[in-house]
């Protein structure tokens, strides 16, 4: 299934890029805190892969959840959800007319 390829693909860019992420964050805890910010362009320069990395992983989310919810299968799961919950809503009704009109209801 092509899609489930593509589904895969897009969670391991995912999963890699949360990777990253995390490293990046983890050099930026790490810097030095009392590090000159005028002299010291590695500190700006971790912060803007930082950034980067986030505005990724944003993206990547969207892409994953536009992805997914195009997708047929989430399609069929879906209208056939709404299907039940008509289904429900009916039996509802019908319950609560019954109990209105004084109709024993067995087991």
């Amino acid at each position: 299934s092509s899609l489930q390829d593509r589904l895969d693909k897009l969670s391991k860019q995912l999963r890699e890029t949360l990777k990253e992420k995390t490293e990046l964050q983890e050099k930026l805890d790490a810097a030095p805190a009392s590090a000159p910010s005028a002299g010291d362009g590695g500190a700006k320069r971790l912060q803007t892969q930082l950034t980067a990395a986030r505005a990724q992983i944003k993206e990547l989310k969207e892409n994953l959840d536009e992805k997914l919810s195009a997708s047929k299968q989430f399609q069929s799961l879906k209208a056939m959800l709404t299907k039940k919950n008509a289904q429900l809503k009916e039996l509802r009704s019908q319950i609560g007319q019954a109990g209105s009109a004084g109709i024993a209801i067995e087991d």
